[in-house]
């Protein structure tokens, strides 16, 4: 079942490096590439950066993978589809069925037996008071919520009701992010600008315009803008000037135009349009303001 996975991962795999010199650091070299930045970093989930994805439950910690391996040993079930049907048992379930019953008497075992599955080196890390205590934690984990899938999520299964179709999540209060983490990008941090200053330019003098930008009913962070330029067009429609704005504080930046820019304005009606990209959305904003450019 692994194999077409694996042969796919040879075709382009060149090697692994680590160097714990400084912390750790793992390079990964491959001939294959991808267009998409999110997917170009490589995972070391278990199976996962092979492409075989030898276990396939999700995130995984020992010692639920260890009666699960035990199991699998004896026969009882098989982690794949093609072993199970072909010893005729079941493939594990963790949530439902047969196979909770197994992975309860492999549990109790493990923990009589104080298992630490691959000892000769996983022994080198985890003591037989870290077994005593997981395995123990799991066992209580599968008294209270009937299953053992457990997971490092915002959210954890709490029940699972396999007649009904149903499943219910609870919230992980314990997890590191918030639950308004990524409340953010819910909706589109698109900038609302507006321009503020002199109705009538007197050509040959400086002239400032306060530029607002707010998001979400609040003004816009600094540190999110990458960039807020304008364009100044002259009474003939012309591009008179052209210049970046100067940030002041969050949601104000300033566009001031130096007598050498009034000085070149025909008389008459000009414009300021002023451009404001976010590094949060991808679509510019533009907004214009009218002038009169006077002697």
């Amino acid at each position: 079942a692994l194999v077409p996975g694996l042969d796919q991962f040879l075709a382009s795999f060149k090697g692994i490096r680590l160097d714990d010199s400084d912390g750790l650091a793992i390079e990964f070299w491959q001939d294959a590439g991808s267009l998409d930045a999110e997917n170009a970093i490589v995972t070391f989930w278990p199976g996962s950066f092979t492409g075989a994805d030898a276990y396939n439950f999700a995130d995984a910690a020992w010692h639920n993978m260890a009666p699960m391996m035990r199991g699998a040993e004896a026969d009882l079930f098989e982690f794949t589809d093609e072993e199970a049907t072909a010893n005729e048992v079941d493939r594990i379930n963790m949530i439902a069925g047969p196979s909770l019953e197994i992975l309860a008497n492999e549990l109790a075992a493990s923990a009589e037996e104080g298992f630490i599955p691959y000892a000769a080196t996983l022994g080198q890390y985890i003591s037989a008071e870290d077994a005593a205590t997981r395995y123990a934690n799991l066992a209580e984990f599968a008294r209270r919520y009937g299953h053992y899938y457990i997971g490092n999520g915002p959210y954890f299964l709490s029940g699972v009701f396999p007649v009904e179709g149903q499943a219910v999540l609870s919230q992980y209060a314990a997890h590191p992010d918030s639950s308004d983490r990524f409340s953010g990008f819910g909706d589109p941090a698109f900038p609302e600008v507006e321009i503020d200053g002199p109705a009538r330019v007197t050509i040959g003098e400086e002239a400032t315009f306060d530029v607002f930008i707010d998001v979400f009913g609040g003004p816009y962070p600094v540190d999110d803008i990458d960039s807020v330029s304008y364009l100044v067009y002259d009474a003939n429609g012309q591009l008179a000037a052209e210049g970046a704005a100067e940030a002041v504080e969050d949601g104000l930046w300033q566009v001031v135009l130096g007598s050498d820019v009034t000085g070149s304005l025909s008389e008459g009606s000009s414009r300021l349009d002023v451009v404001v990209v976010s590094k949060l959305v991808a679509i510019p904003q533009l907004s214009s303001y009218d002038f009169v450019a006077a002697p």
